[in-house]
């Protein structure tokens, strides 16, 4: 196997760039998320009780967004493993997959969080539809933090279609084999 391309965001953008990049799509997909829903339910009155349950479930949000990419990597059996780490003072959590995947399984694995939970935020304001606003600011931050997964989608799209991906920290090599 050679590499045919070296994918490391950070180190081509810059956390900065990214981080403003994510916040900018944060705001903009709750704009886009809670005006038509608020425009929907414009005779249901807004409440706030629950908040305590509303921040608990913001701070998840990270860590079952972590899950739920190693989740279809689980499923086909393939070593992934999260750990806790901090940077700044702060926890999160780094996701490592320990086997090489195929182009499509690694979309799968980057597109999951953002489809599953935006999907689940969008039933639960359908059913619970006086707490609008709490399942659009958590789908609004899900979506920013999926703004670095949407970008390696992009980027592996464009890779050949029988290339394998391995994680490296901070990114993925796409891997081809010039014999075949």
């Amino acid at each position: 196997m050679n590499c045919w391309k070296t994918i490391n965001l950070f180190k081509d953008y810059g956390l900065p760039r990214i981080s403003i990049l994510s916040i900018f799509v944060t705001l903009g997909s709750f704009v886009g998320i809670y005006l038509p829903l608020s425009l929907i339910y414009s005779s249901v009155k807004l409440q706030d009780n629950y908040a305590i349950v509303f921040l608990i479930g913001l701070m998840l949000i990270p860590m079952l967004h972590q899950v739920l990419h190693l989740l279809p990597a689980w499923l086909t059996l393939k070593k992934a493993t999260m750990k806790l780490k901090y940077k700044f003072g702060m926890p999160f959590f780094v996701i490592r997959f320990h086997d090489s995947m195929s182009k499509t399984l690694i979309l799968i694995c980057l597109g999951m969080p953002l489809v599953v939970m935006t999907a689940l935020f969008m039933i639960g304001s359908h059913l619970l539809p006086q707490y609008i606003h709490y399942f659009s600011m958590m789908s609004a931050l899900n979506i920013g933090l999926s703004v670095t997964d949407l970008i390696y989608m992009l980027l592996i799209l464009k890779a050949p279609k029988r290339c394998y991906i391995e994680n490296f920290n901070g990114g993925y090599d796409i891997l081809i084999n010039r014999y075949n």
